[in-house]
């Protein structure tokens, strides 16, 4: 009789007991903010905690995809001069990696289990993007400046197309990175604003080098000559 009463006692306490503070804090003192991610989850299993644990990561970082991105620098509205908005975003079912289960535990029949995401982690394919797009840049500038030179105005023209796929990819990437790393957004695409139109504007005039005006910069800041 005293076995049962102690056996119900102790269920008693089982089933009153409180869940784990980081499951009521939502925060793990091995993963401050500034680096982590931080999610919880329950259920009536550990597999089905583990499970919402990393589901709530992804909810909170595809919160912070949908996000625009001002680029005032690469181009602005030729007939109001107002700076355009340049929107860009990480694919809502872009896959996430780098999430792990760090801890579970159990209150009665309720299971809770917390994952967390370094920020360093998923911000590495988009600084990757970032860095590829970069490079390629640089190159194709310097393509165009010799494909101009040499008065090949479909070569010139091409490198100009890619030129704006590249910063494309750069933005696509810089929103990436920015989920994990939001300093990410500093960083700026490495052909500027003035000197992409002086190329667009060299190439609009027909290659016509000999006019000093077709290489003129934006009232942004300005820039040295492109050739």
């Amino acid at each position: 009789m005293r076995a049962a009463w102690v056996a119900l006692l102790a269920g008693a306490v089982l089933a009153l007991a409180d869940p784990p503070g980081w499951a009521v804090s939502g925060k793990w003192p091995s993963c401050p903010a500034s680096t982590c991610w931080v999610g919880v989850g329950s259920g009536a299993s550990a597999d089905q905690a583990r499970q919402g644990s990393m589901a709530d990561i992804s909810r909170q970082v595809r919160a912070r995809i949908r996000s625009e991105s001002r680029d005032s620098r690469w181009e602005e509205d030729r007939n109001s001069g107002e700076a355009s908005t340049v929107q860009s975003k990480v694919s809502s079912d872009e896959r996430i990696d780098g999430i792990q289960v760090v801890e579970t535990a159990q209150d009665g029949t309720t299971w809770y289990a917390l994952a967390t995401l370094q920020r360093a982690d998923l911000a590495a394919p988009g600084r990757t993007a970032m860095e590829d797009a970069s490079r390629d840049a640089r190159d194709r500038t310097e393509r165009l400046r010799a494909a101009i030179k040499a008065n090949r105005p479909q070569e010139a023209a091409e490198q100009l197309s890619a030129l704006d796929a590249d910063r494309r990819k750069f933005l696509n990437g810089r929103e990436s990175a920015a989920l994990g790393e939001p300093q990410a957004r500093s960083q700026e695409f490495p052909l500027s604003a003035p000197v992409r139109d002086s190329f667009s504007g060299v190439l609009r005039s027909g290659l016509e080098l000999s006019a000093p005006e077709t290489l003129s910069v934006s009232r942004e800041r300005p820039e040295s000559a492109v050739l």
